[in-house]
């Protein structure tokens, strides 16, 4: 009919989960859906009917804000909540030298902490706007976060070469306060595979 537009995407081989108390969100192929625990009934999701961009690459719920953060390949960021669809596109568009890719996420406190190719954002999920970027990297520079974590003291990550961490009572911002636990001269991929933490 005049005026509708209909999608035509494949849902199969299923990537990525993560479930709030009533669905199961699943990536599959790029793209996303959801299944209602209670009555196993679907919603696709796409650009027709709000998302901001194709190419999902995994989403993770946060119970703290009852919201599904939705990150893509390109870096940009979706925030779906019972208000609607929020659009984050700070690190999509942020002119940065080498790698964006958002690589994982971690929630703790409202806030999501994203562990990227050049370092760690912190993401506001209470406000839906990024508060902070951290260059990890010695000197500030920037590293490739693979995985970060935060507990009620400590943020920790991990990278190719390096397990460190810091006291959130110390200025995050600041690379000098990130202790190194683990080197490059280390195990350090062995210490993030048997730590369910990272």
């Amino acid at each position: 009919y005049a005026g509708e537009w209909i999608t035509y995407y494949s849902y199969s081989n299923v990537e990525n989960l993560s479930q709030s108390s009533n669905k199961i969100y699943a990536v599959a192929s790029g793209n996303l859906f959801s299944v209602e625990k209670s009555s196993s009934s679907l919603d696709l999701y796409s650009r027709v009917n709000g998302l901001s961009d194709n190419n999902v690459r995994f989403v993770e719920y946060d119970v703290d804000t009852d919201q599904l953060l939705v990150v893509y390949q390109n870096s940009n960021i979706d925030i779906i909540s019972s208000r609607g669809v929020i659009n984050i596109s700070d690190i999509k568009t942020k002119n940065i030298i080498g790698g964006k890719s958002i690589n994982k996420v971690f929630f703790k406190n409202k806030k999501a902490y994203l562990a990227c190719d050049f370092g760690i954002v912190m993401l506001d999920m209470k406000r839906r706007e990024i508060k902070d970027t951290y260059f990890v990297g010695d000197n500030a520079s920037q590293l490739a976060v693979k995985s970060v974590y935060v507990d009620g003291e400590n943020a920790y990550f991990v990278s190719n070469s390096r397990l460190a961490k810091a006291s959130l009572n110390d200025n995050l911002l600041d690379y000098s306060n990130w202790q190194t636990l683990v080197s490059e001269n280390e195990d350090v991929s062995g210490f993030s595979k048997n730590k369910t933490m990272l």
